[in-house]
């Protein structure tokens, strides 16, 4: 029983120290295997680039392609390609465009079917349409009656007739009363209203113009002074920065921070360079500004790249081709020396805590 268990225990420690022994040979080749980049890019009426970076044996590998104003970008990992555009980009699959044109298909077959069943319809709700339509008939018809019998209404009995008269001879006196008291139409009484509105509104505007002018000018008080105390913070914050800017540690700290920069760039530039540039700005004099400026950077370039100055015309073609590498335990050193550094964590302390 006991050299069962022990040989159970061998296994589980042999296959702990294989995951252990592969972990580690992953951190040394992410360390260690260097990242490398090449691109080119081209300038002859439109631009053009490619830009390419692998590693460990092409097992991940990108490429960048920026070709009439549009980038597409392609990634692989150990050889299998991983789509990076979304869902709605993606072209339609070939299941899905024929799911369509089935569905299609089936809607023209049953379209005249369908069209058939509505006319049935149709005919069986216009019958009890059309049975009611005799009874607007009627209605109509019998409608001339009753206008007919309404004129007989209208006549007068030979009793009311003989109060006209009467009733004629008092008329004058009380329409002579109500000329004498005429009544305010409806329009004068809403032109009244109106203007007292009017007249309310004017009185409330006056009253509040007082009140919201002194708000305003307030407000305006206190931005001022708010924008006048932020001007005495950013004072006092420069004169702060000045002053540990000043120190000996900051100091210190920047050339640190240079030379560990500078090793970087050195490291990430890239090894093999060739091209050319050809061009000019129109102006002689501006043309020769630029050459002096580019000249600036020739220990960069050498005689890896060609540049062609015209003095003539305004121009601007050339190409260029880059290849390099980049280790991440370089980047990585740099790094621990700058956080290492007493100096830097000193003046990251100070910008922090503003305590000199």
């Amino acid at each position: 029983m006991l050299h069962i268990i022990l040989v159970i225990l061998k296994i589980i420690g042999i296959l702990l120290a294989c995951i252990v022994a592969l972990l580690l040979l992953l951190a040394l080749s992410v360390l260690l295997v260097p990242v490398r980049y090449r691109g080119r890019v081209e300038k002859n009426g439109d631009i053009s680039a490619m830009g390419h970076i692998h590693w460990l044996l092409h097992i991940v590998s990108g490429k960048i392609f920026y070709e009439e104003g549009e980038v597409s970008i392609k990634v692989r990992i150990f050889g299998i390609p991983i789509r990076l555009e979304a869902k709605e980009d993606r072209p339609p699959k070939k299941k899905k465009a024929r799911r369509k044109q089935r569905q299609k298909k089936e809607k023209e077959k049953t379209g005249p079917a369908e069209n058939t069943d509505h006319s049935e319809e149709d005919e069986i709700q216009q019958e009890p349409l059309n049975a009611a339509l005799p009874d607007k008939h009627e209605a109509e018809s019998k409608s001339p009656d009753t206008e007919s019998k309404s004129p007989g209404a209208e006549d007068k009995s030979p009793g009311e007739e003989s109060k006209g008269p009467g009733a004629e001879s008092e008329s004058p006196g009380v329409e002579e009363e109500n000329k004498q008291q005429p009544e305010p139409s409806g329009n004068a009484k809403r032109s009244r209203k109106r203007k007292e509105n009017r007249f309310k509104r004017l009185i409330r505007a006056i009253k509040n113009f007082i009140p919201n002018l002194k708000a305003r000018f307030r407000k305006i008080k206190y931005t001022i002074l708010e924008i006048c105390g932020r001007i005495r913070n950013v004072k006092e914050n420069i004169g702060y920065y000045r002053k540990v800017l000043k120190e000996a540690e900051t100091k210190a700290a920047l050339t640190a921070g240079k030379g560990e920069i500078w090793k970087i760039l050195k490291h990430i530039r890239p090894q093999k360079m060739k091209g050319y540039v050809h061009f000019g700005l129109g102006d002689p004099a501006n043309t020769g500004i630029a050459l002096g400026a580019a000249s600036i950077f020739y220990s960069l370039y050498r005689d890896n790249i060609k540049i062609l100055p015209d003095f003539e015309q305004a121009v601007l073609e050339g190409e260029l081709y880059l290849k390099g590498r980049v280790r991440m335990i370089v980047l990585l050193l740099s790094l621990f020396r700058l956080y290492r550094d007493k100096n830097i964590r000193m003046t990251i302390t100070r910008f922090r805590s503003k305590e000199v």
